[in-house]
């Protein structure tokens, strides 16, 4: 990671309520907010993130030092992308533990760091 002030998050849904409470911690921390968004919206600082698109993900991700994923999403396109191409990441999203599980189990030779919020009771 580079020095204060240039480390540099890129935020998945970032226009969402968890999403946008994260963008402004790492702003109040001086961190440079990537926000990653579903819409081409054209507004700077912004990256197109389609989950549905691996390449998207990719493209996003390049060049951040850290990325906080609140979206929960059945592949784990951007959990997967990290630990394919290397970096760290942050799932804060609420996803079934068998997907965590299934994730682990395919991660033998991974490049990324991936820490995944643990998932909540059973009902």
């Amino acid at each position: 990671m580079s020095g204060e002030g240039d480390r540099s998050v890129l935020v998945i849904g970032a226009h969402g309520v968890l999403g946008g409470a994260v963008v402004r911690a790492f702003e109040d921390a001086r961190w440079r907010v990537v926000r990653g968004v579903r819409r081409r919206d054209g507004v700077g600082g912004s990256a197109f993130v389609d989950l549905d698109r691996a390449e998207t993900v990719a493209a996003a991700i390049a060049g951040v030092d850290l990325v906080v994923d609140p979206v929960p999403h059945p592949e784990l396109t951007v959990e997967r992308a990290v630990l394919r191409a290397g970096g760290a990441l942050i799932d804060v999203s609420m996803r079934p533990a068998a997907a965590g599980r299934r994730l682990r189990q395919e991660t033998m030779s991974a490049r990324g760091t991936v820490v995944l919020k643990p998932a909540g009771p059973r009902a």
